[in-house]
């Protein structure tokens, strides 16, 4: 140990047994990245591939992973925490952080971890699901674990339905969704929350 050095710091990670007579493994961790190509220095997903679980290959193209835009909620830190295969594309729960005003607490402007949601179909190029955040703080008070902020998300999938495990405030809860509309990103009713827009 260590089987892998990322060059500066890493840390959150996923790893996952590939499907198929190969036996591969993939991990995708988050990696501190000083010269991000977009974006201030922070953390970025990078992707390793192995046949034995000690030796690992970077992928050329790492980091793989990057922020959803270069001011927004993800703009600093994006950690990969939780990778599913659903059909033909991956599913992505990660934390993003920046320095920003959340929209259920504006009175507090600071640094809160919060879950959003990336898909892909090759690992490498990603669409960010358009409303995200999309597991952020529940806005419910004080007295709620995750009134503020979430962290640490963690998809098991059974019967159809997609739980998102996720911690606040040193707390656990769980969320569900149908997988259907997991996927269907086209079928999902709401709006966008411009965390941008002055009030």
């Amino acid at each position: 140990n260590p089987v892998y050095k990322h060059f500066t710091t890493a840390h959150e990670f996923d790893l996952i047994r590939l499907d198929g007579d190969d036996g591969g493994y993939i991990m995708f961790y988050a990696g501190f990245t000083p010269e991000a190509q977009a974006g201030p220095p922070g953390d970025r997903g990078y992707l390793l591939y192995s046949d034995d679980l000690k030796h690992w290959r970077e992928d050329p193209r790492n980091p793989v992973f990057g922020p959803q835009t270069p001011d927004d909620w993800d703009a600093v830190h994006v950690r990969p925490r939780s990778l599913n295969r659903l059909g033909d594309m991956w599913y992505l729960w990660y934390e993003g952080c920046n320095d920003w005003t959340p929209p259920t607490d504006p009175s507090h402007h600071g640094w809160w971890d919060t879950v959003g949601l990336a898909r892909s179909a090759d690992l490498v190029e990603w669409e960010h699901y358009p409303r995200n955040p999309a597991l952020p703080g529940t806005g419910i008070g004080a007295h709620q674990f995750d009134g503020k902020w979430t962290g640490w998300p963690r998809m098991v999938v059974r019967d159809g339905t997609a739980h998102v495990f996720y911690t606040g405030d040193g707390e656990v809860g769980v969320r569900t969704i149908d997988v259907d509309h997991l996927t269907d990103w086209s079928s999902e009713g709401g709006e966008t929350i411009d965390l941008l827009a002055d009030d």
